[in-house]
């Protein structure tokens, strides 16, 4: 079985395969095609724990179990991920388990991809602001995403992590020469201008 960890997970997965994989799965949902899926959760103290299950047909059938811990207090007690979690692939012909990964960066590149293929079917097509309300791990996944079905020109960064929010909008000026800037309140932070 192979076992792919966050590092190696970085270097085979990259931001536009998943907006096409997202875009495909939501076609093939459109025309009617569903995969099998299920969801489980249990409440924990201090958290959450949940499991969803799926298959997908492509070369051969495949069947997935992503299962995530939640628990919010995490980053300031213990200086770890609110999000946690294994996903491992087995093959749905034998059961024999192929992969076991790391769930955290899939999660977040899914979840981006998933907002991008939205905004490419329902944003204004001139579009090239954006205001982000929340900052944390998942912001700089959603603007990666976002960029490859729009322009972006101009964000505007609202946390209530104020040093979250500065450096969402330094990254952003940075990585990707966009003019940003940080709100003092989600309310200035998604104002027309």
């Amino acid at each position: 079985m192979l076992v792919l960890r966050r590092p190696e997970i970085e270097l085979l997965l990259d931001m536009q395969s998943c907006v096409d994989a997202v875009e495909q799965a939501f076609r093939v949902r459109g025309v009617g095609d569903r995969a099998s899926s299920g969801a489980v959760g249990l409440e924990l103290n201090g958290g959450s724990l949940h499991a969803k299950l799926g298959t997908l047909t492509l070369s051969r059938p495949y069947a997935v179990a992503k299962v995530n811990a939640n628990f919010p207090g995490n980053p300031v007690r213990y200086d770890l991920p609110t999000i946690q979690g294994v996903l491992s692939l087995f093959d749905a012909s034998t059961g024999k388990p192929l992969a076991s990964m790391d769930s955290g960066l899939i999660t977040a590149m899914r979840t981006a991809a998933t907002t991008a293929v939205a905004a490419k079917y329902l944003a204004l097509r001139h579009a090239s602001s954006i205001a982000f309300i929340g900052c944390g791990i998942q912001a700089r996944r959603h603007l990666e995403a976002l960029r490859l079905v729009r322009e972006i020109k101009r964000l505007t960064a609202f946390d209530s992590n104020r040093t979250a929010a500065d450096r969402f909008a330094a990254n952003a000026r940075e990585r990707f020469q966009i003019v940003a800037e940080v709100a003092t309140d989600a309310g200035r932070a998604v104002e027309r201008r």
